[in-house]
């Protein structure tokens, strides 16, 4: 039992830790939709070779309303549905104007991490749009 605990203990701490992509990724923005996240993003190959990466996500496989009418992480949670436009605060806040109700704020960097240069959220890796640069320490 203690075992599992810590287990999960330690999967908890490390999927907390893999998020926060602003420590290794700059320059966010929204597509005009305001549904998918881009940015460039480093990446650090075992030789300490570094890459960069121009990545995007689809935040409609991130994030969801709950039942409190607030933004919350959820795999393919499909909030644009729900949303009329979306725009990106500084540095990484998403503030929608809903369709039903106001306004909703959500702070990406709680759900969306770094995946080798390629922005990634929930169970979801996004797809790289090109390769930056690339160079050694």
């Amino acid at each position: 039992m203690y075992q599992r605990l810590m287990l999960f203990c330690f999967a908890l701490a490390t999927s907390v830790a893999a998020n926060q992509f602003l420590t290794t990724c700059w320059n966010p923005g929204l597509t005009t939709d305001g549904r998918t996240l881009i940015a460039e993003c480093t990446y650090k190959h075992e030789n300490k070779t570094e890459q960069v990466f121009k990545s995007a996500v689809d935040l409609n496989r991130c994030l969801r309303f709950n039942d409190d009418g607030d933004l919350a992480p959820a795999a393919n949670g499909f909030f644009r549905d729900k949303v009329q436009l979306c725009q990106l605060e500084h540095p990484a806040t998403l503030n929608c104007s809903r369709k039903d109700k106001g306004r909703v704020t959500f702070e990406l960097n709680n759900v969306v991490f770094n995946d080798d240069g390629i922005l990634g959220c929930t169970n979801y890796t996004g797809v790289p749009i090109e390769s930056i640069m690339k160079h050694s320490d």
